[in-house]
């Protein structure tokens, strides 16, 4: 019989709700790891999202944290915002300034511009491990059901995530340009993890922990991605490891890094020339949106607001307007704003190099706030 206890509060330890193949778990599994807090995971079944997930949170998204004081965390930012604030040791948001913003940047991409690639792969590859990826699914929800029948209801879920591949402008526009990506992206990271353990240099941060999104849960865990990713780039497969790891000493001490290290600079500036102009592009769908509403109030916001133009290595193509993704971009320039004036001199050479401090020192258009787990937003320029 079902026991509601599993669903209180534990005494001395958190309650992660989650799955092994889910994205945004394998972030919040891995800063739980490696922050070495104690903790217990469950399975996000079907009865624990009737029970506790959304009736507690309002949503249907996976993971949450159950808390020892019994409150109920969802969205992995704001999960690890107040972690840190909770334990501040030891930090895995970094207190000096040009790490600081780099790792937030890095989480920032985790959890919204690797997600091409990582959905792009476990779909491309669907056909050859369909009965792998059917079970993942199936088996969170209704892990007491028979085989069959797990691969049978997993097969229905799975074709939402799959659906979902459009939005992120993975089209047969852009599918050569995400190959060639990974495939660029794959090379830089064996050459930087050959010398460093993790992407800041020693130490790893909470832009480890949102990359685990992308390479632990699919491109590491998926049959077809992890045996191409173990062989080609063995010195990746041991930093997904390390960060995983569920022995939390695997933390290097140190300082944290004054000058970007290994491949680091080069992937960020790539990135920033694609992502870059899409976080510009939805906060100006966004405004336009609010200026619609007309009110001055913080109002909740669509997941989705129309389509816009991006390109994807020399690649165009639509994709989804997506203001969540807004909120954790302010979270980052909210960062870089709080920095003291020699703070900002001292981290913004570097930032430049990397084409990401025009970005940052943009003027915002709209801000946006989580209320009830559900984003909002209002114009604060006209």
């Amino acid at each position: 019989m079902f026991n509601a206890l599993r669903h209180c509060p534990e005494p001395g330890r958190y309650v992660m709700y989650g799955a092994e193949f889910s994205y945004y778990s394998a972030k919040l599994r891995s800063y739980l790891r490696r922050k070495g807090l104690p903790y217990a995971e469950r399975r996000a079944t079907i009865r624990a999202y009737h029970r506790l997930i959304v009736r507690r949170t309002g949503v249907r998204y996976i993971p949450v944290l159950l808390t020892p004081d019994n409150e109920v965390w969802q969205e992995t930012s704001d999960i690890i915002d107040k972690l840190e604030a909770r334990h501040p040791e030891p930090a895995l948001l970094p207190a000096a300034p040009l790490a600081r913003i780099v790792a937030m940047l890095l989480e920032l991409i985790g959890d919204e511009w690797l997600l091409i690639i990582a959905l792009y792969r476990r779909w491309r590859d669907y056909p050859q491990q369909r009965n792998f990826i059917d079970g993942e699914f199936g088996g969170m929800l209704l892990p007491w059901a028979p085989g069959f029948v797990q691969r049978r209801i997993g097969r229905r879920i799975g074709a939402r995530f799959s659906g979902f591949l459009p939005t992120l402008g993975i089209t047969p526009e852009t599918t050569a340009a995400v190959d060639a990506w990974y495939g660029e992206l794959l090379q830089q990271l064996e050459r930087h993890f050959t010398a460093h353990d993790f992407l800041l240099g020693a130490r790893p941060s909470i832009g480890d922990c949102g990359w685990m999104g992308p390479f632990y849960a699919h491109l590491y865990r998926d049959p077809v991605s992890g045996a191409e990713l173990r062989a080609r780039a063995p010195a990746v497969a041991s930093w997904i490891e390390r960060a995983m790891s569920a022995n939390h000493t695997v933390m290097a001490s140190g300082d944290w890094p004054a000058v970007l290290p290994g491949a680091l600079p080069a992937i960020l500036q790539r990135i920033a020339g694609e992502f870059g102009p899409v976080l510009a592009a939805n906060e100006t769908a966004l405004a336009a949106w609010l200026r619609e509403q007309g009110t001055g109030e913080f109002i909740e916001v669509p997941r989705r607001l129309g389509t816009h133009r991006f390109t994807l290595g020399g690649s165009a193509a639509q994709r989804a307007v997506l203001p969540h993704g807004l909120w954790k971009w302010q979270r980052v320039r909210d960062a870089w704003r709080a920095l003291g004036t020699d703070q900002r001199s001292a981290a913004a050479p570097a930032l430049a190099a990397v084409e990401w401090l025009t970005p940052l020192e943009a003027p915002a258009t709209v801000r946006l706030e989580r209320i009830h787990n559900r984003v909002h937003a209002r114009l604060i320029r006209p």
